[in-house]
């Protein structure tokens, strides 16, 4: 059985639920470490922010810095492809993110670069990266405890959920005949630690068409180093990304990435 992975994993702006606001949540306009770490910890907004906002000089520094740390076509095995990002958030499921969580996951830092999309010659892997260079190391541990948060893989398998039925009902997508898509399962996913702090989830979305069960996979990482933050995503149709290569992706982008 052949299904195309990105048919049930990248609708309705899944990917950029668990890379784009996890990680850099409360990374929001003000530049502010101390908002951030108040949005991203206790999810509460206390008050204006305490510290001086960053100069646009030192955001488009950073954001350099983002840019130069981001995945190229250049990290991937022969025959792989990139196609340029595109923005598939969806508000409805940022704040069910948001809700189930409890921290608001609805800013984002500007900063933040996305990779291009990228996929192996079969078209039954995909990946994608993105960057963000926070105000402090203080605000980027707070946005990595948001990640970690013990209800992220609960919330996580929910959202996707949410994301295919919505995608299904709402779009021109047409399954084979006789396909069911099961209910998505999220969990911690071991993963080697590439820099300061380092974690992971998978979630297994299992495909059943002409008596056979397909499991597509998705791999969320996110990594901090210094002020940075990245976070990958890697999806698998019928088994899991390659652990070496996931490694060996992470492994480029932390290496990329200043230590202060």
């Amino acid at each position: 059985m052949r299904l195309r992975a990105s048919v049930v994993m990248r609708t309705a702006g899944v990917v950029v639920l668990a890379t784009g606001l996890l990680l850099a949540a409360g990374c929001g306009g003000d530049n502010s470490g101390s908002s951030v770490n108040t949005v991203a910890a206790t999810s509460v907004a206390t008050g204006p922010a305490t510290s001086d906002p960053l100069t646009q000089q030192q955001i488009d520094a950073d954001k350099a810095t983002a840019q130069n740390a981001v995945l190229k076509l250049a990290d991937f095995p022969t025959g792989w492809t990139g196609t340029p990002a595109t923005d598939t958030a969806d508000k409805d499921l940022q704040q069910q993110m948001s809700a189930c969580i409890g921290s608001d996951l609805s800013n984002k830092s500007p900063t933040r670069v996305e990779s291009d999309d990228f996929a192996d010659p079969n078209d039954t892997m995909t990946a994608s990266n993105s960057v963000s260079v926070l105000p402090s190391v203080a605000a980027n541990n707070a946005a990595m405890d948001t990640f970690m948060n013990a209800k992220v893989p609960g919330c996580l398998g929910q959202a996707m959920d949410s994301a295919i039925s919505k995608n299904l009902a709402s779009s021109d997508t047409t399954l084979p005949k006789g396909t069911t898509i099961g209910k998505a399962e999220a969990a911690t996913e071991s993963f080697p630690n590439v820099a300061d702090r380092t974690a992971a989830y998978r979630v297994t979305v299992p495909v059943q068409a002409n008596g056979i069960t397909l499991k597509i996979s998705a791999d969320f990482v996110a990594f901090t180093k210094g002020r940075a933050g990245a976070t990958l995503a890697l999806q698998g149709q019928g088994s899991p990304f390659p652990s070496d290569l996931a490694t060996s992706l992470a492994q480029t982008v932390a290496g990329r990435l200043p230590a202060t």
